[in-house]
């Protein structure tokens, strides 16, 4: 694995998604779509805000695909990621004739980085190495709470998880090591260097028991991301190579950097996606 300048990438650890104010769809989320919830979790000892996010004509009859967001409850210029993501879903379902996915979006708390970092560094104050836990949260309880009181499609190949920087590579950790949670991948400038990119380790790993499962995979970021794209662009030639039965896309957001490109990615993301369903 070659070097890669960490010290960029310090300021980004804590931050979450904080980067779509300048988002031009203005329009306010109908706030009885949203279903607010609060689930403690007893592998991480942490209590997790989560929004549900129902379609505009939202059926209980209807089972529905699933779209688990990271740092969903993150706020800049006056709205939320939920809000963001839960409008563009809606706009972009309509754009292919496809039937809109339930927005779930889980609030990242001040255990981020031990949730989202999957191993523990010293250099970044012992934090961390606790992604396998959280992991087992998504799996053993958030997703059978959700699966219980929303009508949904119980499939793996009808949920998604998305995630930017940490927890873009939350997706990968998925991809690699709880395959058959989820079959659709978001990662938005996935931080892949964390620990010397011990995250295309566990690809690597786990390739073999993964190789011919069946997904979609988008990965994206910023031009000017440096080590970041270096490492996006890894993961996603090892999805061309070695998946066979995944179909990909690879995108950089040009003149843009970690936090700037996010909200173009992750509509290009949800682009991705509904066009594949």
């Amino acid at each position: 694995m070659q070097n890669i300048n960490l010290r960029p990438s310090l300021i980004f650890l804590t931050l979450g998604m904080f980067w779509f104010g300048s988002c031009t769809k203005e329009e306010p989320l109908d706030a009885s779509r949203v279903k607010p919830l609060s689930i403690k979790s007893t592998y991480t000892g942490t209590s997790y805000p989560v929004y549900v996010v129902l379609p505009s004509d939202y059926q209980p009859g209807i089972k529905y695909a699933t779209i688990y967001v990271l740092d969903g409850d993150d706020e800049s210029g006056g709205s939320k990621v939920y809000d963001l993501v839960g409008k563009m879903s809606q706009e972009i379902s309509v754009k292919y004739q496809k039937q809109n996915g339930i927005i779930v979006a889980i609030g990242s708390t001040e255990d981020r980085i031990r949730d989202y970092a999957p191993t523990i560094l010293k250099q970044f104050g012992n934090q961390g190495g606790g992604t396998e836990n959280y992991a087992k949260f998504l799996q053993h309880e958030l997703i059978p709470r959700i699966e219980e009181e929303f009508s949904v499609d119980t499939s793996a190949s009808k949920r998604t998880i998305s995630g930017h920087s940490l927890g873009g590579s939350v997706s990968g950790y998925m991809f690699a090591k709880h395959h058959d949670v989820f079959s659709n991948y978001l990662m938005l400038s996935p931080a892949y260097w964390w620990d010397d990119g011990i995250g295309l380790k566990y690809e690597l790993e786990n390739r073999s028991s993964n190789a011919l499962k069946k997904c979609l995979v988008y990965v994206g970021c910023g031009e000017f991301e440096e080590g970041i794209a270096i490492l996006a662009e890894e993961w996603y030639l090892r999805m061309k190579k070695y998946y066979p039965n995944c179909t990909t896309s690879f995108y950089k957001v040009p003149n843009t950097g970690h936090i700037s490109s996010a909200s173009e990615d992750l509509e290009r993301a949800l682009d991705f996606y509904y066009q594949h369903q």
